[in-house]
């Protein structure tokens, strides 16, 4: 998986929803250091994670993994 494209991703979702790392870390059940790193791609994760992120951030599954041309 491209863990700098989700991270990238992941942030942008969380912003759109006006969630600060802050909250998304408790609803998350993670440490804030956690979402910095995985949004900079700096952290790996599962697909469970992926899926509670998902959830939170009411995006769908595939936004977060599905690679397209013109991000390239």
């Amino acid at each position: 998986m491209e863990y700098e494209l989700i991270g990238k991703r992941v942030k942008k979702a969380r912003r759109d929803k006006g969630i600060t790392q802050e909250k998304f870390a408790e609803e998350l059940g993670v440490s804030v250091s956690f979402v910095s790193q995985v949004e900079t791609g700096e952290k790996k994760f599962n697909l469970s994670r992926i899926s509670e992120v998902s959830r939170i951030l009411e995006r769908p599954i595939s936004y977060f993994v599905t690679v397209t041309l013109y991000e390239f």
